[in-house]
């Protein structure tokens, strides 16, 4: 994994919350102010900016790319999934179950994504192209488990990230059945204690988390035990002034560093 640390900012780009990225390296962020926006960092350091409510989104709360670089937004407000391409021109829709959504990623390998319905309790499976739509895994049944507000998947394990229960599921999933260990711990200080965990990512031979309210991100071993984590809330390069989400791709780990107005 790669050691150097850079700042990825812009003009009027403040309070990033979602992050993807393309096979091409196009850097695609959602903003929040000072208005809803999206933003696309060009490889050749061109950056474009276009207000959510112009493409026709209420309130865009999940970013995903697919294997074919189309963006992908779920809106929260029509529940629905919108496709555009990379001109931000819109390609797609589709009506999502259920009425409230807490993470979505896309898998290479399966060439899927992923969404958590969280007043169904279920990760639904959908085509990259939108032409279907499956139950992938029901976590009611997981004690504990409620509000899936980050996921991370890779073959046949799933991790969820429950965010209001300080707590992530590691579950592996064969031939119908799934076995499920639970990780993390309330607290301050970090080191596989989290006070607001808000995405997970799968990096290489790590699972990261980013604690938002800590200001951490925290890196774990195949097993979910602690390695170390980057952060402590600041403006320096190696901290963090809430770090909301990520997105991690071959050996490069994107943050939004909210508060900061950047991505590391």
């Amino acid at each position: 994994m790669r050691s150097d640390i850079m700042n990825i900012k812009a003009k009027g780009f403040r309070r990033p919350f979602a992050i993807s990225v393309s096979s091409a390296g196009h850097i695609v962020c959602l903003s929040k102010a000072p208005k809803k926006n999206i933003y696309i960092f060009h490889p050749n350091a061109d950056v474009v900016s276009k207000d959510l409510a112009q493409l026709g989104i209420s309130d865009a709360g999940i970013l995903a790319i697919n294997e074919n670089d189309e963006i992908v937004i779920l809106d929260k407000i029509s529940m629905e999934l919108i496709w555009f391409d990379l001109q931000l021109n819109k390609t797609l829709s589709l009506k999502l179950p259920g009425s409230s959504y807490g993470a979505m990623k896309f898998e290479k390998a399966s060439n899927k994504l992923y969404v958590s319905v969280l007043d169904l309790f279920v990760v639904f499976q959908i085509s990259s192209d939108g032409s279907s739509i499956s139950h992938f895994f029901d976590y009611s049944s997981i004690e504990g488990c409620s509000q899936v507000n980050g996921l991370a998947i890779k073959d046949n394990r799933l991790i969820l990230l429950d965010t209001a229960q300080a707590a992530l599921f590691d579950v592996s999933i064969f031939e119908g059945q799934f076995e499920c260990t639970k990780h993390l711990q309330y607290g301050r200080g970090g080191e596989g204690q989290v006070r607001n965990p808000t995405d997970v990512n799968i990096l290489d031979d790590f699972i990261v988390v980013h604690d938002y309210h800590n200001y951490f991100t925290q890196f774990f071993d195949e097993n979910l035990n602690f390695i170390y984590q980057v952060g402590g809330k600041g403006q320096g390069i190696n901290q963090f002034d809430l770090p909301v989400s990520g997105y991690a791709a071959n050996d490069e780990l994107y943050i939004c560093d909210q508060n900061n107005d950047r991505v590391v």
